[in-house]
Order: structure tokens, then sequence, then C-alpha cells
């Protein structure tokens, strides 16, 4: 996640998200953004230093959730490498 990195505005994320070729929608990140913060997983504070921006930081909650996470996903990969690798797919469907 990029806020595991350091605390950042909606803005700066959705540049990130968008050079690193991810797609998503302004309004689906801000949506997203919202639900970790209701769940506790992020904290946000406004600056009004210069033009009015979020600040979204990254809650010990939210360190957690995101090792579970990426736990998870990790765990997803290695089935799906497993599946690919041995050929299990092909076995199972072979006429």
């Amino acid at each position: 996640m990029i806020l595991s990195l350091c605390p950042n505005y909606g803005g700066k994320i959705f540049k990130i998200l968008t050079e690193a070729k991810y797609p998503v929608s302004e309004a689906t990140l801000y949506k997203a953004l919202h639900r970790m913060e209701a769940r506790g997983w992020l904290t946000s504070e406004w600056d009004l230093s210069e033009a009015p921006r979020k600040h979204y930081e990254l809650t010990y909650a939210g360190m957690v959730a995101r090792l579970n996470l990426y736990s998870t996903y990790q765990a997803m990969i290695r089935a799906v490498e497993k599946v690919t690798r041995h050929g299990i797919i092909k076995k199972e469907y072979r006429s």
C-alpha cells in the first residue's frame, strides 16, 4: 500500500497509481480511502496551507490489515502458481 511508505494526500496517491498503470478512477479511490478511514485503517487531516487537501496516514490497525491482506494475496499467488506449474487443471480436464 502506498500509505505504508509515508502519509500522502488523495491526489498524489491517484497520480502514483496512474503512473503505475493501475486502472482506478478518482471516485473509486476516494470511496476506498473513506471506507478504510471508517474501518480505522487510516487517519486523515486537512492541510489548508495551500489548496485544501486531505492527508491520509496508515494507522496501526491499517498496518495489521495490510499484512493480513498481503498474506492472503501471497497465498492466492502460491495456489495459482502450484496449479499452473504442476498442470493440475490440465489433468482434471483431460478427456
